[in-house]
């Protein structure tokens, strides 16, 4: 090959390693401009993302516990959409108290709802001329100020702090009046058989609770409910008298919880009035193997409700002894009646209560679904022509049974619920009506005594031999080296 020959090739590979590295060049300048590119728009993301939760002073928030404990419950929301006016909240907690933590955490989620929600932690031992001005004499108390009024509280739960601000936004309490004379459930006692619970849960929710007696007094003026929850004797004439003047001439709201003849042992005499009104009562005992609460056939679960407003998103209830009512099927132009809460289609209504083994019989029982709860709704006409307007009547909710809002039984699926709710309906508060604040969640472990045992021989008998049976396994084979060594 000649030296032309030679210089000819160089300059071809020397021309085409040019061209490749001008090639690499463009590429990496293209590459490096991409990426340059992408950072820019990752950071741009970043600090829009960054601005969203400054902008929102915290409002985007997880709850990541098991029951949502720091999710405000629908009610809660409800009533701060009507806090229209600044409400403050002063906590007198001492910085040691390891409760703060929780009441602050769950105080954000009101301030970030409502922002007429302020809120203010002051320690009392640091602060004693604040905790003077506003009379505190007990650590953990937490003042509720909207204008002129203020409420106090102890409790740190959202049922605490959304009963505190109810009440600073009420005018007025409403009055509820709970009828005595017939052994009912009494709500004055706290054992399971009381009523005592739905008593303070009424209260929280801005209602005065009293006790009326027909036998002796009038239907008070500030009665904005009756209820007669679980007579055992009959009602009299005259009290019935009452009712019927109260339920006509006032536009009364009247609450009844009839329990089956099988355990008041006679007749309450109220069938004949709620039937003269579109509401029937037909005694027996509903039985519903399909849907019985810890396989109790004689108390059903009720999981389908009817549209109302009473039972709107409102869980599963039971109902642990109930007899059937139902709607009569004709009733007054400006009357609307709605059964609202039906057993499943395996139940049936059972009427011979004297054998032990019930079994449906289809010449004597009635095939299910079967009503258990039924609401009347009352509108009237007043005036005429142009001057006419529609008001409200009177209004009914009837449940074949009282036992479901016993004290032993409120904190079970939605039993207390059912109850307040309709009691919030009949006072003309629909708004109020919702699923009440969530119990703390306790966390606990229900074992077998074979678990247990179980458990026990596991972690006292069996890991601690399989330790030590490993420490002697190592023991040997380490003994056993050093004799072939010293061998």
């Amino acid at each position: 090959m000649t030296k032309f020959e030679k210089k000819k090739i160089k300059d071809r590979i020397k021309g085409a390693s040019k061209g490749a590295s001008e090639v690499l060049g463009r590429r990496q300048t293209k590459w490096g401009s991409n990426t340059a590119v992408v950072i820019l728009a990752l950071l741009g993301i970043l600090i829009l993302v960054n601005y969203i939760v400054w902008k929102e002073s915290g409002t985007l928030r997880w709850d990541l516990t098991k029951n949502k404990q720091y999710t405000l419950s629908q009610q809660t929301r409800k009533i701060l959409t009507n806090v229209d006016e600044d409400v403050n909240i002063i906590a007198f907690y001492r910085k040691s108290n390891p409760s703060k933590e929780q009441l602050e955490n769950l105080l954000d989620e009101y301030k970030a709802k409502n922002s007429h929600i302020k809120v203010e932690f002051i320690d009392p031992d640091s602060n004693p001329t604040k905790a003077r001005e506003y009379g505190i004499i007990k650590y953990g108390t937490i003042v509720f100020q909207k204008g002129d009024k203020k409420e106090e509280a102890t409790g740190f739960t959202e049922s605490d702090i959304t009963s505190s601000i109810l009440k600073l936004d009420r005018d007025e309490k409403k009055t509820v009046y709970f009828m005595v004379g017939h052994n009912e459930k009494d709500i004055n006692k706290s054992d399971e058989k009381g009523y005592s619970s739905v008593k303070n849960t009424l209260e929280k929710e801005g209602f005065e609770v009293k006790t009326l007696n027909l036998t002796t007094a009038d239907v008070p003026d500030d009665a904005s409910v009756i209820i007669l929850a679980g007579p055992q004797k009959p009602i009299l004439d005259q009290e019935r008298d009452k009712l019927n003047k109260y339920l006509d001439e006032k536009n009364g709201k009247l609450f009844v919880l009839i329990d089956p003849k099988k355990e008041t042992k006679q007749d309450v005499k109220m069938s004949g009035f709620l039937e003269k009104r579109g509401i029937v009562l037909t005694d027996g005992m509903v039985i519903d193997p399909s849907k019985a609460f810890l396989g109790d056939v004689a108390a059903p679960v009720v999981e389908n409700w009817e549209t109302h407003q009473i039972t709107e998103q409102l869980p599963a209830a039971f109902f642990p002894g109930v007899l059937m009512v139902n709607k009569k099927e004709k009733a007054s132009e400006d009357i609307l009646i709605t059964d609202i809460g039906k057993t499943s289609k395996d139940s049936w209504l059972e009427t011979d209560l004297g054998t032990e083994k019930v079994k449906f019989d289809k010449k004597t029982d009635k095939k299910g679904p079967i009503s258990i709860a039924t609401a009347l709704h009352q509108t009237k006409k007043e005036g005429e022509g142009e001057d006419q307007k529609v008001v409200e009547g009177m209004r009914i909710v009837a449940i074949g049974d009282s036992d479901f809002a016993v004290n032993s039984f409120t904190t079970f699926l939605g039993n207390q619920d059912l109850f307040v709710n309709s009691t919030h309906w009949l006072a003309e508060e629909e708004e109020l009506i919702s699923i009440r604040p969530k119990d703390e969640d306790k966390r606990t472990v229900a074992l077998t005594g074979t678990q247990g045992r179980l458990i026990f021989y596991l972690t006292v008998i069996i890991m601690p031999l399989i330790v030590i049976g490993i420490g002697i396994g190592v023991w040997m084979k380490r003994r056993r080296k050093v004799r072939g060594k010293t061998s």
